[in-house]
Order: structure tokens, then sequence, then C-alpha cells
């Protein structure tokens, strides 16, 4: 549990830890990969 002390501190550490979900850790659905190495493998392909 962490105590954060104005909303300004707790978004911007919402904001790293989201960033973080979504780039960089891996996730088990795919493949055990990092979304951003999951979606390299398509290449320039935009969705």
């Amino acid at each position: 549990m962490t105590n954060f002390k104005t909303f300004a501190q707790a978004r911007e550490a919402i904001e790293t830890w989201v960033e973080f979900y979504n780039t960089e850790r891996p996730h088990q659905a795919l493949g055990y990969k990092s979304p951003a190495e999951y979606g390299a493998q398509f290449g320039d392909l935009v969705v």
C-alpha cells in the first residue's frame, strides 16, 4: 500500500506503472512477451 501526499504524486506514479505495464511487462497471454515485443513482430501494422 502506498500513501500519496497529493493527487499529482499519485497520478504520476500511476502513469509510470501503466507505461511499464503496457510496454515492458511480460504478459502470459502474449507468450510471456511484453506488448512492445509482441507488437514488433508485426512490423509497421497499425490497428
